[in-house]
């Protein structure tokens, strides 16, 4: 099973123990599916198949109050979790990620009415979620282009008669 997910995040308020940053799963106990959460105050966490057996999440530590732009992949047998584009954590895993009947939430980690929604006190923003495990590659340009657009994309001035057309095709210069 391949699966990434990543989201920019900044609290309001310190974290607490188990906000849940975005992710599946069916029950209270997390024992099915997937996610990004915060393990305490500075500590956020992704997890595939089940978040409290050592093999199955990485983690590392951010100021949670500050932006960052968090993504977590698994392609079957590589669990990695990026901060700002930069591997922080990373770790061979063979689990299959079951499949949660269970929506994908964001800015929650669980049915309320299990009485452990284990809420997000933040801004989230740009959430993806992808069926495929990305390369570091991949991650350092999503995080860049975001982060500094200016330095990753940059453009020339248009001028006049830089467009030219021919039939459906167009040719800037």
């Amino acid at each position: 099973t391949n699966i990434s997910v990543s989201c920019w995040s900044r609290h309001d308020v310190a974290a607490a123990a188990d906000d849940g940053l975005l992710g599946t799963s069916g029950n209270g106990s997390w024992n099915n599916g997937f996610g990004l959460f915060y393990a305490n105050a500075s500590t956020i966490e992704f997890w595939v198949k089940q978040y409290n057996v050592a093999s199955n999440y990485v983690s590392t530590t951010v100021t949670a109050t500050n932006w960052n732009h968090f993504y977590g992949t698994y392609d079957g047998s590589i669990l990695a979790l990026y901060v700002n584009g930069q591997l922080k954590n990373i770790k061979t895993n063979s689990s299959v990620v079951t499949d949660s009947s269970w929506w994908f939430l964001m800015g929650r980690m669980a049915d309320p009415s299990a009485g452990h929604p284990y809420d997000f006190n933040g801004k989230l923003d740009e959430v993806r979620l992808e069926n495929v495990g990305r390369s570091s590659n991949w991650v350092w340009a999503c995080w860049f282009n975001q982060a500094s657009n200016s330095s990753f994309a940059t453009y020339d001035a248009v001028t006049a008669g830089a467009l030219s057309t021919s039939g459906t095709l167009f040719m800037f210069h």
